[in-house]
């Protein structure tokens, strides 16, 4: 096994002895001829680069409106964009994975969850997401009486009583899903949940990939 553990203490640092003030001038001249040689492709590069970071940034603020939107007309507690992607590897090379809440409104008296489910692993709601892609949505009245008990748990744990999920579909694959949260037991009846399916086609060209 490689040890990075290095003691600085012990480097014979003589050798920058040797470097003369000639080689230092030499290696900057060549350092600036390189930049001002390849200065358009940098700087295009560092435009290009800025323009997707405001392009994301305007986008989010874009997709955030229309949530707050659509959480104010259901009275929801929150309201939010999730998407899967590839989590880290395992030795194997096998991918896990995972889940990030990319965007979401909530409650003005409510705090951000948005931060607490970045790349969350996705593993043991298998059966929950299996069902979500076959059926489309997965409509939850109690959380306490839902029948997965680590699904129960999660959920009560970040404070959400009711939930609605709406599955993104993109090109026939399974992207994500768009999520209705409420913080007490919901009762809706099946004109109330089609009115719920109908806020996807507000978001889904907004969030797709």
């Amino acid at each position: 096994m490689v040890n990075f553990n290095f003691d600085f203490k012990n480097i014979d640092w003589s050798f920058l002895k040797t470097i003369r003030k000639r080689d230092v001038f030499s290696f900057l001249v060549v350092l600036m001829f390189l930049f001002s040689f390849f200065r358009a492709e940098i700087q295009g590069y560092l435009v290009k680069k800025e323009d997707l970071i405001t392009k994301r940034l305007i986008q989010k603020e874009i997709v955030t409106q229309k949530l707050e939107e659509i959480r104010r007309r259901n009275n929801c507690t929150y309201v939010s964009v999730n998407l899967f992607h590839n989590g880290i590897k395992a030795i194997n090379g096998t991918h896990f994975a995972k889940m990030t809440r990319e965007y979401e409104a909530r409650a003005l008296n409510k705090l951000p969850l948005s931060y607490k489910l970045q790349s969350y692993d996705l593993t043991p709601f298998s059966a929950l997401l299996l069902q979500l892609k076959i059926d489309g949505t997965i409509y939850i009245p109690n959380v306490q009486n839902f029948e997965d008990e680590y699904t129960r748990k999660t959920l009560g744990y970040f404070g959400c009583a009711s939930v609605f999920y709406i599955a993104l579909i993109e090109d026939k694959k399974f992207i994500g899903f768009l999520t209705f949260e409420y913080e007490k037991p919901t009762n809706f009846d099946e004109k109330k949940l089609e009115s719920l399916r109908k806020e996807i086609y507000l978001v889904e060209n907004l969030v797709k990939k």
